[in-house]
């Protein structure tokens, strides 16, 4: 698909919803207000941009577990359980399949959480009943704003902070020997407001070495001290404990191992993670903002894995400390509504190991030191030239610089731009069509820059960048009626992948195209909703040693889609399923094995309202397939697969009071 090709099925689009009336005052009513992409609430049919935003009915009628299975019937996102225990996630956007990790930014609150290694985000952190709602920006078009790994996309997951009162418990049990708990309690007074929340849960999993246990706990404050002036501070403890089952290679099924069993009986990993953000902000003038986040966050990871090769220790404690002033001028220019938005990011991420290991026999201990610093600079400036056009501009300068020891010291460090130009017709409030063109870059992580096993750093990889090209429209119908159509095309320069064939990270020697198109509609009625997306994506390598090949983990096809029906009063049920099409395995980029299979999941709840109590029935996997949500080639090019979990059941009861 060219790029004439997606303008004429734009204008096409446009062309047959313009037959359609709206209404203004119903879109009025139904917009959201989101601030990912422009650090600054705004509508989100004023950017040129797709978003997604999810809230909290919307996780409240899904018959989820987690975050990743909520964000895995969106359309456009791919997920995948990689090592099948539901404590793992690879969340794609843009279809980077291996390094999706590394190419979408994940913010709580604003704040980032993505690992400066190859560990990429931990999406356990926040328990499902703390999230008030997330926003979902697709692109690259907020590398602007946040820089690093905002390639295909930015999910912001936003929590409870206290401006409405709540006081819940909830009790949870299961399949598996799942059971789990959690507490909330928040309220807002004159100048102050507070939330609190704590969540347990444990579970002996569907295969052998593969139980989990966790705990949870997360606070906000916010103090008013004047009407212009205003005080944030959120912190978090995270702790779980994981078994590692691993992959199950197609010699072990012919051995006569099943979806059950494993290999790896003692891998297992420990994870403690904590962090405190404090966020003063000052209004001031007619209505400009000057805000500073400053964060601090500690996360410590103890592993073992063992294999025909022999077993590692692996322990890394990482502090990152980050600092964000942002300034936002509303001033007008030349008699127009125009926003100015000027900020500054810098993080630190200083990062110990101790690596204790047996390689075939010879035992080594080492501890290595490595460190990323990086500053970027960014301004961006939204335009709004009469009711129905708006042009948005920004760029950014980004800096990096990485030093690993021990030794001597190994050093490198590299800088980027990121820039974004966008444009957003309106033709009724909830209604738009936009047009972005956008630069955004990766840098290599840590442990791909740096090899534990021969103490070295590869100065040669450089870092990623892609320009992207969308398209798409949004609109309202009558009678409740949503759809959002996006047409992209991305073509990214050195991209950096895990090349199996030389055991290193390295950047392809050829350039990679994406394009796609992603649809979605959501149709409300009084007693009744019902949602469907649809996603094509194409992935070719188009130079190089692996030209023509397509990028692995990838399916070119997706379908989800749910619906929630208010059967009493106090009875609803809820039904959603998705559809992943065959993909390349990872670690394929030769394309020289067959592809792994579709699968199809369905998921059930039914919830009932009794005056304080609410019970929930849960049914996962509904029609109990036998699937695979990821799947990878070994080192010696035999096909492996992490199975997933059977039917399950969950009985929950909570009580709000």
């Amino acid at each position: 698909m060219n790029g004439f090709r997606i303008v004429s099925s734009l204008t096409l689009s446009l062309t047959l919803i313009a037959a359609f009336p709206a209404t203004a005052d119903q879109h009025s009513a139904n917009e959201e207000i989101v601030v990912t992409a422009s650090r600054y609430p705004h509508h989100e049919s004023r950017t040129p941009a797709h978003i997604t935003v999810i809230n909290q009915k919307d996780i409240q009628d899904s018959p989820v577990e987690n975050l990743p299975e909520l964000l895995a019937v969106q359309a456009g996102i791919h997920i995948s359980d990689i090592n099948g225990t539901g404590r793992s996630h690879r969340v794609d956007l843009r279809g980077y399949g291996e390094t999706a990790s590394a190419n979408v930014l994940v913010l709580v609150d604003g704040r980032r959480v993505n690992q400066a290694d190859l560990s990429g985000t931990d999406w356990t952190q926040i328990p499902l009943a703390r999230i008030r709602r997330i926003e979902i920006v697709r692109g690259g078009r907020g590398a602007v704003l946040y820089g690093d790994n905002a390639v295909g996309g930015v999910i912001n997951i936003l929590t409870e902070q206290g401006d409405k009162e709540r006081k819940t418990v909830t009790f949870k049990g299961g399949s598996y020997g799942h059971v789990s708990a959690e507490a909330g309690l928040g309220d807002k007074r004159e100048n102050f407001a507070y939330d609190l929340s704590a969540a347990g849960m444990r579970v002996t999993g569907h295969r052998e070495n593969s139980s989990r246990e966790s705990r949870d706990v997360g606070v906000s404050f916010s103090w008013y001290a004047t009407d212009d002036l205003s005080v944030g501070l959120s912190a978090g403890y995270h702790w779980d404990e994981t078994g590692l089952p691993g992959a199950l290679l197609e010699s072990n099924y012919a051995a006569g191992l099943t979806n059950k069993d494993t290999t790896h009986p003692d891998d297992f990993a420990e994870t403690e993670d904590v962090f405190i953000t404090l966020s003063p902000s000052w209004r001031f003038g007619s209505d400009n903002e000057l805000k500073t986040d400053t964060s601090f966050r500690r996360r410590e990871v103890t592993s073992f894995a063992s294999g025909t090769w022999g077993s590692s220790a692996f322990t890394p404690v990482t502090d990152t400390w980050a600092v964000s002033p942002q300034l936002v001028l509303r001033e007008p220019f030349f008699g127009l509504s125009n926003t100015l938005t000027l900020g500054a990011d810098y993080q630190t991420d200083e990062m110990d190991v101790l690596n204790d290991s047996d390689f075939g026999g010879f035992l080594s201990v080492a501890t290595y030191t490595l460190e990323k610093k990086n500053l970027g600079l960014y301004l961006q400036d939204t335009l709004i030239l009469n009711d129905q056009w708006l042009v948005s501009a920004g760029y950014r300068h980004d800096q990096v610089d990485y030093a690993f020891g021990p030794g001597a010291g190994l050093t490198t460090d590299h800088d980027a731009q990121a820039w974004s130009l966008g444009v957003v017709y309106g033709w009724a409030k909830g209604s738009s069509a936009y047009a972005n063109l956008s630069r955004s870059f990766r840098y290599p992580l840590l442990d791909e820059l740096f090899s534990y096993a021969t103490n070295t750093l590869d100065q040669t990889l450089k870092p990623q960048t892609a320009n992207e090209y969308s398209v798409g429209v949004r609109h309202q119908f009558d009678q409740g009626l949503m759809v959002d159509l996006s047409l992209f095309q991305i073509i990214t320069e050195d991209e950096i992948f895990y090349n199996a064939a030389t055991f290193a990270n390295t950047n392809l020697d050829g350039d990679s195209l994406r394009e796609g198109i992603t649809l979605s509609m959501v149709q409300k009625w009084q007693d009744f909703s019902v949602k469907a997306g649809y996603t094509w994506m194409k992935t070719e390598v188009r130079d190089g040693a692996f030209k023509g090949s397509e990028i692995p983990t990838v399916p070119q096809h997706q379908l989800s889609g749910g619906a929630s029906w208010q059967l009493h009063d106090d009875l609803d049920v809820s039904l959603q399923g998705r559809y992943v099409g065959s993909r390349r395995y990872s670690g394929d980029f030769a394309n020289t094995v067959k592809d792994q299979g579709s699968h199809f999941v369905a998921d059930g709840r039914m919830r009932y309202k009794f005056k304080l109590l609410t019970a929930t029935l849960d049914v996962k996997n509904l029609m109990n397939r036998d699937y695979s949500e990821y799947g990878a080639l070994s080192w010696t090019g035999e096909r492996a697969w992490y199975p997933s979990p059977g039917r399950r059941f969950f009985l929950s009861a909570s009580l709000n009071f």
